[in-house]
C-alpha cells in the first residue's frame, strides 16, 4: 500500500504533539508500506516527534531514534526499501542513533523508484530520484556502501558519483554489481 501525501500529512499531524496521540507514539511500524513521495513529509513528522523511539520500514527494518543502533553495519539488503524509505534512511543516518554506522547494505532495493517485473528485471529505473538524492548526500558519512542489484540507471549513477567529488567523503568501498 502507498502512504501518499495526504496520509503522511495526517501522520505528521498525529506525531507532532498537536494531538494526545502524538505524545504517546513510541514505535511506528509502517512495514511493507510504499512511502514514495511522502518521504520528506514523514521525515518532518518523525523529526518533530519527541516521543517516537523506533520506526520500522520496508520488510522489517527497525531503526532506533533515541538509542544507538546496535551495529556498525546497517543491513537493509533485500528489505524492500524504496524511494521514500531511502529518504527516511538518509535522514536517520544524520541522527545520533546512527553515529556508529560505518557500512550500509541496500542491495536488492529499488531506491530510485525501480521495481522488478514478473521475470525479475528492473523497470521504472530512476523514476523517483528524490530519496536517492537525499541518500547520496549523506553516504559520505559511511565507509562501505553496497548497492548491488538496485536497478540503478544513468541518473542515479551520476548522483552517486558526486560522493567521490566531495573531499570530505569517507567512502572507501562501493559495490554496484548487477545494477
Amino acid at each position: 500500500t502507498g502512504c501518499g501525501d495526504s496520509t503522511a500529512s495526517k501522520l505528521a499531524e498525529l506525531l507532532s504533539g498537536a494531538t494526545k496521540f502524538g505524545a504517546v507514539v513510541a514505535d511506528l511500524n509502517i512495514s511493507e508500506a510504499i512511502i514514495g513521495d511522502a518521504g520528506p513529509t514523514l521525515v518532518e513528522a518523525m523529526s518533530a516527534s519527541s516521543s517516537l523511539e523506533f520506526i520500522t520500514i520496508g520488510k522489517g527494518l527497525r531503526l532506533p531514534l533515541k538509542d544507538n543502533y546496535d551495529s556498525d553495519v546497517l543491513d537493509a539488503a533485500g528489505k524492500g526499501i524504496e524511494a521514500g524509505g531511502a529518504t527516511v534512511i538518509a535522514w536517520w543516518l544524520t541522527t545520533d542513533a546512527a553515529a556508529a554506522v560505518e557500512s550500509i547494505d541496500l542491495s536488492g532495493c529499488g531506491l530510485t523508484g525501480a521495481t522488478k517485473d514478473s521475470y525479475g528485471r528492473w523497470q521504472k529505473i530512476d523514476s523517483n530520484m528524490d530519496g536517492f538524492i537525499a541518500l547520496c548526500a549523506v553516504l559520505g558519512k559511511v565507509r562501505t556502501v553496497w548497492l548491488a542489484d538496485c536497478g540503478l540507471g544513468a541518473s542515479s549513477v551520476a548522483e552517486l558519483s558526486k560522493i567521490f567529488s566531495d573531499a570530505t567523503a569517507g567512502v572507501t568501498k562501493l559495490v554496484l554489481s548487477e545494477c
